[in-house]
């Protein structure tokens, strides 16, 4: 009996609810337990809480536990070819469950049933191609969308699509039918890529023995720019399927499979399935428009198990619908293909990203779309949308994952909204709308940023208080959580915005509000410190909270970042206040952000490592976990807020690295005993901004090589530490998108008092014989444009300025010791260190620099 090629191991609990990334208390979740101990993302309903709590309890690792024992044994290779032991009677498609005529809300008793029948499939049929996050424990993907559409689908690793969020796994499989054998791609066996290196247009490539597959999926709309939004609304996903034969020639079959196993994990359940050579729809919404009408279809339900144990045997007798209570249906086409050593056969298919039914006003029209053309002028809108800032390099993955961050923001956002990933579009989380709005203004993106500060300063309470998440309509998510950063990070983006634009009409209708954001903060402390003597480690702090969600404590307790945050919420309208004449506001402003420094200096005066060293904690009750170096990340990045040359913060910082870094060549282990891209890559800005290039190398470098979806510059929130493939969390996360951006600008150009800073440089991007360059590169003074070239000989560094000067000029890092400078054109002038001045208006730099 022939048999599907896709070795399994034993696979973790699932859930047959469709994706839910947020819980009803409004927390973001991160991860379930199962992914922590080598599982998948449990994806629950709405009213279960998934963020996971600061440990485990016995009974969860008892459950879990007995959960992988009695998994364990189901795993195994099937047999290729000849007799297979798990060989299934031919199924009868007539579905045994009556017809739904009207769709369920999927319920929590829904989703139990549908997840044990799902086990109990998965212990009885290990020879099925199961999908690959179970199967192979590898769990990441990458997401594709317009600019601003407010949609986005998935790809995952082993090609698997949705072209709407988490909703359906689309598989594309090989049946060699001369052999029988059905093959089922997995992670490790495809490879992937963006056009041009950063555009969002991917590529996923599958060779197996006889033929290769490669898909090409682009996302378009109706719009003049094929990028943005159109009238209608409308989005479609287009996959261009290229199967080539690599040998002699025989008969193919291409599947293409819709099942209800999203790239992102767990079940999101199907009831229906209805498909013809025209269309597939999926409960009763369009879903799949072949544009090459296929040899065969079919649909079926769990009684049959899986597609890929019935496309694995020769029939020609399928159902064209199916329906399941379970929420277990599937659908397919296939295509029957005679390929020889380089023959190619294209196939074009068309997915819709907005719902609605199959109409056959709505096929024509997706059949008429011309695949060729769409996919060349999406790239080149694409190419032309990220590039209003140029930015080269001699590191090209390093421009590469510049820009496709960039693609990745664009991508997940709304007009009033900025989103922490595709999973996530139809809200905003204000700490990291800091972030990516700065991102934004800095790569020539300020038009689109001023919609989301607006959108944050409306949602504001009448206490003051900015609600930490913000749903698309606006409105706060509700409860509110104790979530105390919010405050300092909305006045921060708002100020940030309107320096980088220079939109100083914006920043002064924003100030009242500013202003009452920063008395909440102010009240919040007094009322926290009331009871509190001066000698309590509390004093003066914000109250215990929630916190950003990765900090422990399950708000109980006191977390550095809040008061950090509060700092800069302080310090900033305490600035804007002077300028604007409020004397009184000022005071008490810079009189509170004076207090809360202190408070925090003496919270890490007090804590004292086992070698008696001071350091600055997570908060008072934690001084252990690795959220110590997240928690203090914003007293020099984002924001400064302590004096980074404090023996304090220095000591501090160094422990950070020593302790959490280091020990992972460059990667930060944090919570949940993971890895944190994005948490890493902001630790890496602060060591920049301490001067500590090599340190801030190494981080930047273990993200670079450490990509969880390779080459497609794709990050979770967090990565399992011993399998760099299994994602936790959103992803592309936006945050971690926003932070390489802001991380390649600074190091590039950036603002320090009156003048600008060029470098230092990372230790590869200026070798011998190379040339930086970059574009219109926003800046607090104005456009920057730039070439830095290096001779051949690496002794001489040719600098040519055009832009904006800044008031103070320039300073130059260079990578070696500079020992002459001669500005343009007159006299050399001696120097002896790192570093140089340029003052303002100069056009021409050369540098001499020491050699040997």
């Amino acid at each position: 009996m022939p048999s599907v090629y896709s070795p399994l191991r034993p696979y973790p609990e699932i859930s047959s609810q469709p994706a839910q990334r947020t819980a009803a208390n409004g927390r973001r979740p991160r991860f379930s337990r199962a992914i922590e101990h080598g599982g998948v993302p449990r994806v629950v309903a709405p009213s279960t809480r998934t963020s996971i709590e600061m440990t485990m309890t016995g009974l969860s690792i008892l459950v879990f536990a007995i959960i992988a024992l009695a998994l364990s044994g189901c795993g195994g290779s099937p047999s290729v070819g000849g007799s297979n032991p798990f060989a299934l009677a031919r199924p009868t498609l007539a579905s045994p469950t009556p017809d739904i005529t009207a769709l369920r809300t999927w319920s929590d008793a829904d989703s139990k049933a549908t997840a044990d029948f799902a086990r109990g499939l998965r212990e009885r049929h290990p020879e099925a191609a199961w999908p690959h996050w179970f199967a192979d424990n590898t769990l990441a993907w990458t997401s594709l969308g317009l600019d601003g559409g407010g949609v986005e689908g998935l790809i995952a690793t082993d090609g698997t699509i949705s072209p709407v969020a988490n909703q359906v796994g689309i598989d594309f499989w090989l049946r060699d039918d001369s052999s029988g054998i059905l093959y089922a791609p997995r992670p490790g066996q495809v490879t992937q890529r963006l056009a041009r290196g950063q555009l969002p247009v991917e590529t996923s490539t599958w060779k197996i023995a006889g033929a290769s597959l490669g898909l090409t999926i682009v996302v378009r709309s109706s719009a003049p720019n094929p990028i943005e939004p159109g009238p209608d609304g409308e989005s479609d996903m287009i996959v261009d399927a290229e199967v080539t034969g690599a040998g002699a020639a025989h008969p193919w079959t291409l599947y293409v499979v819709a099942r209800p196993y999203g790239p992102a994990g767990g079940i999101s359940p199907i009831q229906r399935v209805d498909v013809s050579p025209a269309a597939l729809s999926l409960d009763r919404k369009l879903a799949i428009v072949p544009l090459e009408a296929p040899t065969v279809v079919g649909a079926l339900d769990e009684h049959a198990v899986d597609a890929s144990l019935l496309l694995a045997r020769e029939s020609s007798d399928f159902a064209s619908s199916a329906t399941s209570k379970l929420g277990l249906a599937e659908g397919f086409f296939g295509y029957r293909l005679d390929l020889s050593e380089g023959k190619t056969s294209r196939l074009d298919f068309v997915m819709p990203m907005r719902s609605g039914p199959a109409s056959q006003e709505r096929v024509d029209r997706l059949r008429a779309i011309d695949p060729v053309q769409s996919e060349r002028a999406v790239e080149d809108a694409w190419w032309n949308r990220l590039h209003r800032v140029r930015v080269s390099l001699p590191d090209q993955a390093s421009v590469n994952a510049f820009y496709a961050s960039l693609a990745y923001l664009l991508m997940a956002r709304r007009t009033n909204l900025v989103s922490p990933g595709a999973m996530n579009l139809d809200r905003m989380w204000v700490r990291d709308a800091a972030y990516i709005a700065d991102a934004l203004d800095k790569t020539g993106n300020g038009d689109l940023v001023e919609p989301v500060l607006q959108t944050i300063l409306e949602a504001q309470l009448p206490s003051g208080r900015f609600p930490p998440v913000i749903l698309a309509d606006g409105t706060a998510q509700l409860p509110l959580n104790t979530e105390w950063d919010t405050q300092g990070e909305a006045i921060t983006a708002a100020v940030q915005y309107a320096r980088d634009t220079g939109n100083s009409a914006f920043l002064r209708a924003a100030y009242p509000r500013l202003v009452n954001a920063a008395q909440f903060q102010r009240l919040q402390i007094q009322g926290a410190s009331a009871d509190l003597s001066a000698s309590s480690p509390f004093s003066g702090l914000l109250p215990a909270g929630d916190s950003a969600e990765d900090l422990y404590g399950g708000g109980r307790w006191h977390h550095l970042w809040d008061d950090l945050w509060a700092i800069a919420g302080f310090q900033e309208t305490a600035a804007l206040a002077r300028q604007y004449g409020d004397t009184s506001d000022a005071v008490w402003l810079s009189d509170s952000a004076s207090r809360l420094q202190a408070a925090v200096l003496r919270v890490g005066e007090q804590t004292r490592l086992s070698d008696g060293r001071s350091v600055l904690p997570n908060g008072p009750e934690d001084h252990t976990y690795t959220a110590m170096a997240r928690s203090v990340t914003p007293a020099i990045w984002p924001v400064e807020t302590l004096d980074p040359s404090n023996p304090l913060v220095q000591q501090s910082f160094a422990y950070y690295y020593q302790n959490d870094v280091a020990p992972y060549q460059g990667a930060y282990l944090h919570y949940g005993d993971n890895f944190w891209p994005y948490a890493g890559i902001s630790l890496a800005h602060a060591f920049y901004r301490l001067g500590w290039v090599d340190d801030a190398w190494t981080m930047y470098r273990w993200a670079m090589d450490h990509q969880t979806a390779p080459n497609l510059y794709s990050w979770p929130e967090a990565v399992h530490r011993d399998r760099p493939g299994q994602a936790n969390g959103d992803m592309p996360n936006s945050w971690m998108s926003a932070e390489l951006i802001l991380l390649t600008r600074d190091v590039l150009l950036h603002e320090d008092g009156d003048h600008l800073d060029i470098g230092p440089l990372f230790p590869s991007w200026l070798p011998a014989g190379a040339t930086i360059s970059v574009g219109d590169l926003p800046s607090a003074f104005g456009p920057q444009t730039y070439t830095l070239q290096r001779s051949a000989d690496g002794a001489r560094l040719t600098l040519s300025l055009a832009g904006s000067p800044p008031p103070g000029g320039y300073r130059i890092s260079a990578p070696a010791t500079i020992r002459a400078i001669q500005l343009d054109g007159a006299a050399p002038v001696a120097v002896d260190g790192p570093t140089a001045t340029i003052r303002a208006g100069t056009r021409q730099a050369v540098l001499t620099l020491a050699t040997g």
